[in-house]
Formats: C-alpha cells, sequence, structure tokens
C-alpha cells in the first residue's frame, strides 16, 4: 500500500461546547481599512534590511536573536459560531483537549455550540498591524491577539485577507509594540539558517531550527499564488502565521503549512516569501482589496521534447492561447510565442513568470521578449487587472472518465480527445478558446508522462491551429 502525503494548513482547530460569558466582547470585520485611520503604504511603516544574511562565523547558538525577535510573534485565539457541537474531526483535538483541561465537546445545557482555534501571528508596525495566514481566521466571529510579554488580550479586526495566497491583516488597538525587522527574501540561498518561531498546540513562544530546503516550491495545491520557502525547521500546527526569521533575527517568510502523511511534522514545512507578504499586506492596508496584474495569455512551460518539436532552444515561457480583448493582444502577442525575458530578466518557468506578472499593479509597464519564428521581438505591454472571474487556467477538469465507452476514438495512443463543446466550455470556463479537449488521459501512456492531463484544451497540432476533431 503506497502512502500520500499531502500538504495541510497549520491552524490547529478544536470544536468546543463553550457559551459566551457575560459581558464577552465581539469584534466587528470588514474587510476595508479601519475607519479614522489614514491608510499609509507599508514600506513607510516597517523596517527594512535588504542585506544577505550572516553566513559566515561560528554557530554561538541563538538565544540573542530570539530575545530580539519572539516579543513580536503574537497567540491567536478565534472563536466561531457553528450549527452543530459535532466532534472535531483535528487529529489533535484530544491532545489539544487535554492541554486545556477540557474533558470533551459535548454541549452544557444552553451553551452556544463554536468551534475554537489556534494560530500564530506576528507584528509589522508599533501602532498594532499584524499579519497572519487567513486560513487562521477565516470565519471567525471573534478573533483575541496575546502578546508574549504582555498579559493582556486584545481584540482584533481583520483589515483585509487574502484567499489566494493564504494572507491576512489584523489590528489591534495598542501602541508602542515590539517590531520585527523585515529581510529582502529575493537573497535568500538555500542552505541559510532559519527559525521558525510560533505557538504549536498552543505551547506560545516555542522555536526550532533548521535550514532553507528549497526556494520558489509551486505546483503544491495549497493556494492559488505559491512561492514557498521549503524548511525543515519544525513547524506543526498553531505555528500558521509565525515568523520564519533569518540568522541576523529578520522576518523572511510566513509559516504556513506542511507536508505530512499524519498531520505531524517531518521536516517539510512551507513559508510565504516575506517579499510576497509586504506586497499583499500594503494592498491590504491601503486599499482594502488585492488588484492583481493581468496579460489574459494561458502559458505553458517550453518542455525539452516540445522544444525540439518546435526547432527552438528550451528556454522561456510558450504562449499557448492570447486571448481576445486583452492587455496581450493590444500588445501584439500572438499564439506560439516564446517568452524568452520578462522585464530584462529570463523567463525559465510558467508559474514564476505567472507569479511575477500577477505581482504588477495594473497599469504599470511589462517588458518582454519573445522568440518569433526564430527572431527576438520586444514587446511592452500595459498591465491591466485580473478579472475576479476566469482565471482562465486549463486545469480543475472534473473527471478523467467523461468520455462515453462510444465516444471518440484515441487521437493517439493513450490520449482521447473530444470537440469543446458547450458543457466543456462551461466547465474549464473556456468561452473564448478554439481547439479540442483532451478528455481522457491513459495513466501509463506516453501522453501521460509528457504531462498532458484531462482537461487539456489543444489548440494547435504541428503548428497548425485546430477548432474541432475534423481540423
Amino acid at each position: 500500500m503506497t502512502e500520500t502525503a499531502t500538504p495541510h494548513r497549520l491552524k490547529s482547530s478544536l470544536k468546543l461546547a463553550a457559551a459566551l460569558g457575560a459581558g464577552a466582547s465581539m469584534a466587528f470585520f470588514g474587510t476595508m481599512a479601519l475607519q479614522g485611520e489614514t491608510a499609509k503604504p507599508l514600506s513607510s511603516m516597517i523596517q527594512r534590511d535588504a542585506s544577505p544574511p550572516d553566513r559566515e562565523g561560528p554557530l554561538g547558538g541563538y538565544a540573542d536573536i530570539v530575545e530580539r525577535v519572539a516579543p513580536s510573534v503574537v497567540s491567536i485565539a478565534t472563536s466561531t459560531k457553528v450549527a452543530t457541537a459535532a466532534a472535531s474531526q483535528d487529529p489533535y483535538a484530544d491532545e489539544l483537549r487535554r492541554f486545556f483541561g477540557i474533558p470533551d465537546g459535548r454541549l452544557p445545557q444552553g451553551a452556544i455550540p463554536r468551534r475554537e482555534g489556534m494560530g500564530s501571528g506576528v507584528i509589522l508596525t508599533s501602532d498594532g498591524y499584524l499579519v497572519t495566514n487567513n486560513h487562521v481566521i477565516d470565519g471567525a466571529t471573534e478573533i483575541k491577539v496575546s502578546l508574549p510579554n504582555d498579559k493582556k488580550t486584545y481584540d482584533a479586526e481583520v483589515v483585509g485577507a487574502d484567499p489566494k495566497t493564504d494572507l491576512a491583516v489584523l489590528k489591534i488597538d495598542a501602541t508602542d509594540l515590539p517590531t520585527i525587522s523585515v529581510a529582502d527574501s529575493s537573497v535568500m540561498k538555500v542552505g541559510d539558517t532559519v527559525l521558525a518561531i510560533g505557538n504549536p498546540f498552543g505551547l506560545s513562544q516555542t522555536v526550532t531550527s533548521g535550514i532553507v530546503s528549497a526556494l520558489g516550491r509551486s505546483n503544491m495545491s495549497i493556494v492559488d499564488y505559491e512561492n514557498f520557502i521549503q524548511t525543515n525547521a519544525s513547524i506543526n500546527p498553531g505555528n500558521s502565521g509565525g515568523a520564519l526569521v533569518d540568522n541576523k533575527g529578520r522576518l523572511v517568510g510566513i509559516n504556513t503549512a506542511i507536508l505530512s502523511r499524519t498531520g505531524g511534522n517531518v521536516g517539510i514545512g512551507f513559508a510565504i516569501p516575506i517579499n510576497m507578504v509586504v506586497n499583499i499586506v500594503d494592498q491590504l492596508i491601503t486599499t482594502g482589496e488585492i488588484q492583481r496584474g493581468y496579460l489574459g495569455v494561458m502559458l505553458g512551460d517550453l518542455t525539452p521534447d516540445l522544444a525540439e518539436a518546435m526547432g527552438v532552444k528550451d528556454d522561456g515561457v510558450l504562449v499557448n492561447t492570447v486571448l481576445d480583448n486583452t492587455p496581450a493582444k493590444e500588445a501584439g502577442l500572438e499564439d506560439g510565442d516564446i517568452i524568452v525575458r520578462v522585464d530584462n530578466q529570463p523567463a525559465k518557468d510558467m508559474q514564476k513568470t505567472r507569479l511575477y506578472v500577477s505581482s504588477k499593479r495594473p497599469g504599470s509597464k511589462l517588458d518582454l521578449t519573445v522568440l518569433r519564428d526564430g527572431k527576438e521581438t520586444p514587446i511592452a505591454v500595459t498591465i491591466g487587472r485580473l478579472p475576479e472571474e476566469g482565471q482562465l487556467a486549463q486545469n480543475g477538469f472534473p473527471s478523467r472518465n467523461t468520455t462515453p465507452s462510444n465516444g471518440p476514438e484515441p487521437f493517439i495512443e493513450g490520449l482521447k480527445v473530444d470537440d469543446l463543446k458547450e458543457r466543456y466550455r462551461q466547465q474549464l470556463n473556456a468561452e473564448e478558446i478554439e481547439g479540442i479537449v483532451i478528455t481522457e488521459v491513459a495513466p501509463d501512456s506516453e501522453a501521460a508522462t509528457k504531462g498532458l492531463k484531462a482537461g487539456d484544451i489543444i489548440t494547435e497540432v504541428g503548428r497548425t491551429k485546430v477548432a474541432s476533431l475534423k481540423d
């Protein structure tokens, strides 16, 4: 039997039966900046130190770093009304129940059923702005923040949240709070020392050490926009929203998820890099919403096999389809173009290119260099705003087994296709695309090994456009 490791977000939740006590305060949650406050860019309120981490000198322990940094890492407790007081499915529920001295999850007479959750957060500004994970506070009707050096508990309001990156910004009514210095995560290297600070299983101010195991992790199916720092620093449920710091005590990431067969730590954890965090948090504080850049293209990685078939080098990102009435179309991008540079930086990975474009503000300029008919062509694009609907990704097809037994014959060995009928267009959000849809891929076929999946849409064969099976 083969075990499958799956990503786990790190919020530790527990369904408890608890009534609201007299005088309990309820925080009001909105998605816009707080009234009565002047929204300032985050860059004007945080400390920045863009130098590389310290990579020289003997290891002397981390006590000084922890003493300086830990006060800015807080505990977050959430409470959510639920329809029933059913037992929690959280594998750590019993352990947490014992930890807090709660005998069971039965509902006392007249009590209001609630789900209690725990997580971590990081203070970014001295006047009370905190960052955490969206999944820590998602759906909560009450959020409490506890500072490590302050016995007082603060009610927190949600300034804004972005589920697509799993980030949220909270505000507490406090001043002169301890803050943390923010690094430049782009200078991190695999092997750099890092510390994870948070509140696993409610154990506040827990510190673990490790290294950066990998950079730029994506395709983890955790959130829509992924560029994770991978680390072997031990992180567990309750660490969500906590700090990942370097050996200068600077914030390099926000701990978010682990890869595990059991839900416990096995040395594979993921943190959102701080450069992405600052971009998202800045927009949430200043505007209350996220505006992502939009080109209007469907991209694909240029694999060695595909590059050989097209007679080009395997460096670049393939433009599969340019959608009508989009910034890419207006700028002159064409189907089959190969993007080799973006803002004068090499384009080698579809996910990173997509992430970079999305980070650009609408209305800004993007300089592309594309390979077309063997020649490099510069193209300047004015970035648009990503529509709320229609991410236009060619995945998420509901099933590999939608082709009836009497359906189309195999297109090539191991691959079945069909005309792009209306039901497929609706399922794939492909109203403006012409092509044929892959309905089934044999698991052990060459098509599967090349990365083809049910729900992919074929728009060209041998550089010739196809709009139907007949073509």
